[in-house]
């Protein structure tokens, strides 16, 4: 008995099972939602589990760069509060890269592409009216609370400590 097999054969399996693994492959990755400053992208489901800060930003608003060091210790100090930048201008990647170094912002900045506030769509809020403008998204992606004016890591992190209970 000949147990020799062509390769003529063969080649179609193997176009089908390369297939198969590469449409796998992208049905088990995840979408990319938005962008960070840093190059790197993020999902909404990557957000679960955590406190999320998204703080609203301009390099002319004199109490959003007062602000800058309290957000900045709240991501340090706070491993369970994920911190997040969004510039108010919308500056390009370059641009916001600057400005971000420059006013001493060390917590994760969100690129907006378009004039498309990922975060805005997604969460289904207003573009802010006021800055700083700071949104209180919770573990389980829910809203729980829009503040306007300046904000420090002890009221966040009390904001937060509080709604943790409930």
């Amino acid at each position: 008995m000949n147990s020799k097999i062509s390769v003529p054969l063969l080649l179609p399996a193997f176009k089908c099972a390369f297939v198969l693994c590469v449409l796998l492959f992208t049905a088990c990755s995840k979408p990319v939602d938005f962008h960070y400053l840093n190059g790197k992208t993020g999902n909404f489901e990557g957000l679960k589990g955590q406190w999320t800060v998204i703080n609203y930003w301009a390099t002319w608003c004199k109490p959003c760069i007062k602000e800058i060091p309290e957000l900045n210790a709240l991501a340090a100090e706070h491993e369970n509060i994920k911190v997040l930048g969004i510039n108010f201008d919308h500056l390009e990647q370059a641009e916001l890269a600057v400005q971000a170094s420059k006013l001493g912002i060390h917590f994760d900045n969100i690129v907006v592409s378009n004039g498309v506030d990922p975060f805005m769509t997604h969460f289904g809020y207003a573009k802010p009216t006021a800055l700083p403008t700071t949104v209180i998204i919770s573990p389980d992606l829910t809203i729980k609370a829009v503040l306007m004016g300046p904000q420090d890591e002890a009221t966040l992190s009390s904001m937060i400590a509080a709604h943790s209970v409930n």
